[in-house]
């Protein structure tokens, strides 16, 4: 089976720093290509359509409705190769624009938003198949488009990734540090949701302290600078070396639907180095069941579980059953058998067709 995994990322020349085109694109192909498939992934902008013939699925990532992208699905259509549009945010409703986080970002007004969202839901109706990163995508999907295939491959860890550090080992940390990442502008709200309970916990021990990775605004009256620690954008290869240096990851993000649909993402890469995990609530969290993955509403729910991890024995044992959890059932090898699954159909009726060709301009 051939796939072309296709992304829209603004990062032409790096299309690997995206998180999503990393997550779903790339990711994704290094798992097919350890299955026996060949995978490639280009981006929309450097497609050649005289390509697309040598493969018999074509995955675009988060789609918008573009000439280009008209012009590839045509093609796809004529060669008969399956078309299926990758999305990992709810970002194609029109009617959820207001709870886009990208509100806060200056200049991007609520009708920019939902204009974008709208060239989304217009292009997906183009496509033969959605695949989904969260089982609440797929259920805002159907309730858009009944009668279209649609089905879930989690995000999931690269296994080169994870080979790649496996010299990092769990070690206890004098400095009880709590990490907040984030490669997005705009999450100021999101990260307010937790504010007070963190500044709690800072003011509990001068030996706790917060780590901001990602361009967050905060408080300083809230948040003593003397304990608050300011890190420079990394790799997502080096990203497993700034993890280990954390107690706690963080996960916060206000009560809507666009963000009770988002991935486990933050969640699978710490756990895989033994970092605990303490985020709002989202539909892909509440389905795993692991110690060391709390769910907080409220900020005394924050607080209780930021206070629990200071039990050393109970936090040792999180760890190691974060660390055994993520490569038993996070891994993309698990995550794109679905893909296989649901592919392998098309390459098999592909070769079929062609064999009936040649048996016909045989005779």
């Amino acid at each position: 089976m051939n796939v072309l995994f296709v992304s829209e990322t603004r990062f032409s020349n790096a299309p690997y720093r995206d998180s999503s085109t990393r997550l779903r694109c790339y990711t994704m192909a290094e798992a097919l290509h350890a299955a026996g498939h060949l995978a490639d992934v280009t981006t929309l902008d450097t497609l050649q359509l005289a390509n697309l013939s040598r493969y018999d699925v074509v995955c675009v990532q988060q789609p918008t409705a573009s000439r280009k992208l008209l012009s590839v699905l045509e093609r796809c259509q004529k060669l008969a190769i399956r078309t299926v549009a990758d999305v990992d945010k709810l970002e194609f409703d029109p009617r959820l624009a207001e709870q886009s986080h990208k509100r806060q970002v200056s200049g991007v007004s609520v009708s920019a938003i939902r204009s974008a969202f709208m060239r989304q839901n217009l292009a997906l109706k183009h496509f033969d198949e959605v695949c989904a990163a969260t089982d609440e995508l797929a259920l805002a999907r159907r309730e858009q488009a009944p009668n279209q295939c649609v089905y879930v491959a989690p995000n999931a860890l690269s296994n080169y990734w994870l080979m790649c550090h496996d010299h990092l080992s769990i070690e206890p940390l004098k400095i009880k540090r709590a990490g907040f990442f984030s490669d997005s502008r705009g999450l100021s709200a999101d990260f307010s949701v937790a504010a007070p309970a963190l500044a709690q916990y800072l003011a509990a021990s001068s030996n706790h302290e917060l780590f901001i990775v990602g361009p967050l605004s905060i408080d300083d009256d809230q948040f003593p600078v003397s304990q608050v620690v300011r890190g420079a954008w990394v790799d997502h290869m080096d990203l497993p070396a700034s993890l280990t240096h954390c107690y706690v990851n963080l996960a916060p993000h206000q009560n809507n639907r666009i963000n009770y649909a988002q991935p486990h993402t933050k969640f699978i890469e710490a756990a895989a180095f033994g970092v605990p995990t303490i985020s709002s609530p989202t539909a892909e969290l509440e389905n795993h069941q692991v110690p060391g993955l709390f769910i907080a509403e409220n900020q005394e729910q924050w607080l209780e579980h930021l206070n629990a991890l200071s039990d050393k024995q109970f936090y040792q044992h999180c760890q190691q059953s974060l660390f055994n959890y993520a490569r038993e059932h996070c891994t993309a090898n698990n995550s794109v058998q679905t893909l296989i699954g649901q592919w392998s159909a098309t390459h098999e009726s592909n070769n079929n067709e062609t064999t009936t060709r040649l048996s016909a301009a045989s005779q």
